[in-house]
């Protein structure tokens, strides 16, 4: 990262994502041990990040899953800058999410849950998390595929703000959700990739004097649901990039479309590790 040249407001930032983000992972991660393969593959060893690089991974989660990467680059004194549904950044909307949530799981999984009181947390919690992804400078995006202005004006506003962020040597986390759940047809843990990352890379190539853009694919398995005492594993791949897809007539979903499978391989050697270390 560009840290000799880091500004005030992104000091700030970092300093919140710093204090607000091990508060986020002690609490989600609690009872849970996170096993991360391939911490190489993104923290390099005396060398200086002189551009940005987008992290793809699966999104199996409400919340650990999000808390493993923090934890992460926490203890790499390095902050991440998620894309996130654009209801998590209104405390009304973001509040319906979670009793929505709530209802349909929570109270399924364990017969003591109905005795605790959710709303007033819920509520809390909602109160409090959309400022710090505003303070934090976290990317809002409209998921629901809507073809609306309010919509369109969000993501083409994602798409300026992240541009900026992988000029200024950012880290950029996409986590790959689709609303109708299609499964990968690599692995049946996956959903399907969306081409975000992959449009990405081959507007900043054209737009910006080549520059290449890396993208790290990166699984996470059983960081589903929020019950502890979990076995999480991250599984790090090497950094791809667009350069070897140019020579497709369409490159985006062909890049798109390895990114899933390299993610399912990291899955596959994640699942593996668990099988060799009970």
């Amino acid at each position: 990262m560009l840290e000799d040249t880091i500004t005030g407001e992104e000091a700030i930032m970092k300093y919140v994502f710093g204090s607000v983000g091990k508060k986020l992972y002690r609490m989600f991660l609690f009872g849970d041990k996170t096993t991360y393969i391939g911490k190489e593959n993104i923290f390099k060893e005396n060398k200086k990040e002189e551009k940005g690089r987008i992290i793809v991974v699966n999104h199996p989660g409400v919340g650990k899953d999000i808390a493993a990467i923090i934890k992460l680059h926490l203890k790499e004194n390095q902050q991440v800058f998620f894309t996130a549904r654009k209801e998590l950044f209104d405390k009304k909307e973001f509040f319906t999410l979670i009793e929505d949530y709530f209802k349909k799981n929570l109270f399924r999984q364990t017969i003591f849950l109905p005795f605790l009181p959710p709303r007033p947390l819920a509520k809390a919690f909602s109160n409090y998390l959309p400022q710090i992804l505003i303070k934090t400078g976290m990317i809002p995006v409209d998921i629901k595929n809507e073809s609306n202005r309010e919509a369109k004006r969000t993501n083409i506003n994602a798409v300026k703000k992240i541009k900026d962020y992988l000029l200024k040597g950012r880290t950029i986390v996409i986590l790959q959700y689709n609303p109708e759940q299609i499964k990968s047809k690599y692995h049946s843990y996956l959903l399907r990739c969306d081409d975000t990352a992959a449009k990405l890379a081959l507007h900043i190539y054209k737009r910006e004097r080549e520059t290449v853009v890396n993208i790290i694919p990166t699984s996470i398995y059983n960081a589903a649901g929020l019950l502890p005492l979990k076995d999480i594993v991250v599984n790090i791949g090497k950094e791809m990039n667009i350069l070897p897809y140019l020579k497709e007539k369409n490159p985006i979903p062909v890049f798109t479309d390895s990114i899933e499978e390299k993610m399912a391989c990291l899955l596959k050697e994640s699942l593996s590790y668990l099988v060799k270390h009970p």
